[in-house]
């Protein structure tokens, strides 16, 4: 079982460097590191989805793709590392993945919560090219995509807070140390 945990964390940050990189980045940095199938590519997901967060973003929502941007993704290399090696072998990973689960979560709720509540209706008399949801069935639609940015960070938490993997390597050290000693 933790092998299954450690393996799907491991995805779950490796897939997120790529996101982070190739369309989180893109409101961040100058477009002209992009190249146009991806620059399209990010234009065709907020059209789709009616996601006006990624190329227009509002300036509370700003913030979280600095943070993701500066704080998340230097640890998302560290927690693929990590977790390929596995929690037991790597256990100093636990407050690490405690903070930016912790981080994570509370960054998603508002964003979910804007999802779910926000009336995007004058945005589309701005004639903005990405407007937001307008029907419920579009806000769960966009809010399921978020959403396993919200749940997975919230698995990894209760995974670091409450799997005795993490401490694991603490009694080996005691039972080797004591045999040696004997």
């Amino acid at each position: 079982m933790r092998r299954t945990r450690d393996t799907f964390f491991f995805v779950y940050f490796t897939s997120h460097i790529l996101i982070t990189v190739l369309f989180d980045s893109q409101f961040l940095l100058p477009s002209w590191l992009y190249p146009s199938m991806l620059t399209n590519l990010l234009k065709t997901y907020c059209r789709t989805m009616r996601d006006p967060y990624l190329l227009q973003a509002p300036k509370w929502y700003e913030i979280f793709l600095f943070s993701e941007f500066f704080l998340q993704l230097p640890f998302f290399f560290v927690a693929v590392h990590a977790y390929r090696r596995g929690a037991r072998q790597c256990p100093w990973i636990r407050l690490p993945s405690v903070v930016y689960a912790t981080h994570a979560c509370t960054s998603l709720m508002p964003i979910l919560y804007d999802i779910m509540t926000y009336n995007f209706a004058p945005l589309a008399d701005t004639g903005l090219s990405y407007e937001g949801p307008q029907t419920r069935a579009q806000r769960i639609l966009l809010a399921s995509f978020y959403c396993p940015y919200f749940f997975t960070p919230l698995l990894l938490l209760a995974d670091a807070l409450f799997s005795s993997d993490y401490y694991n390597h603490v009694n080996v050290h005691r039972t080797r140390t004591i045999k040696k000693a004997n």
